[in-house]
């Protein structure tokens, strides 16, 4: 098994793990729920099961979220060892791997359907990290809530924050990992070498 085949493996184990990770804990909640149903006090296990049935998946979800950025931004520097003058350092989060993914790809970034819908879903990553998902905190809120409404069936909004749905997060997890692997696919056809030019 080569480098990039390594690679390839590892981009589609971790994403997949982490998918296992929230459906296995999910199913945990749930079962949960009947076990706090049985608690002789009522209050508090009205309480309780408003918070396994509700709020715990929720957050969950969130942070399986962001756990699937952290490691796609994990990937896109690795991918990118060879080619680090590629990186714009000026820059944070997935914009500094724009030009190396640009580049490896040889295509205009918008036309790259997973690229666009990872941009779209860092923008909510950023109000979940930094804000708690609070769309007042957004630096521009009205794009956010147009995002928000875009995707129906990745968001919602509670209490003027951001809510992930499940589809909110497969969708992500996928198009995370079909990313990536087209980015070591393209490396691997290229031999794994790049022109230094920008």
């Amino acid at each position: 098994m080569n480098d990039l085949d390594l690679k390839a493996f590892v981009i589609t184990q971790n994403i997949s793990c982490l998918v296992r990770f929230h459906n296995h804990v999910d199913v945990l909640f749930r079962k949960s729920v009947n076990e706090i149903k049985e608690l002789p006090d009522k209050k508090e296990s009205a309480y309780w099961e408003a918070v396994y049935k509700h709020q715990f998946p929720k957050d969950l979800r969130k942070a399986v979220f962001l756990m699937i950025f952290g490691h796609l931004e994990e990937m896109l520097h690795i991918l990118s060892n060879k080619n680090a003058s590629l990186r714009d350092m000026k820059r944070f989060g997935l914009d500094r791997y724009k030009p190396f993914v640009r580049h490896v790809l040889g295509q205009d970034l918008s036309r790259n359907q997973d690229w666009q819908f990872i941009q779209e879903m860092s923008r909510v990553r950023n109000i979940l990290l930094h804000a708690a998902g609070r769309i007042a905190y957004a630096r521009k809120p009205d794009e956010l809530t147009a995002l928000i409404k875009k995707h129906p069936e990745c968001f919602g909004t509670s209490l003027d924050r951001v809510e992930l749905t499940k589809v909110g997060l497969r969708e992500t997890a996928n198009s995370a990992s079909g990313l990536l692997l087209v980015i070591n696919n393209a490396l691997k056809k290229n031999d794994s070498t790049l022109l230094a030019a920008r």
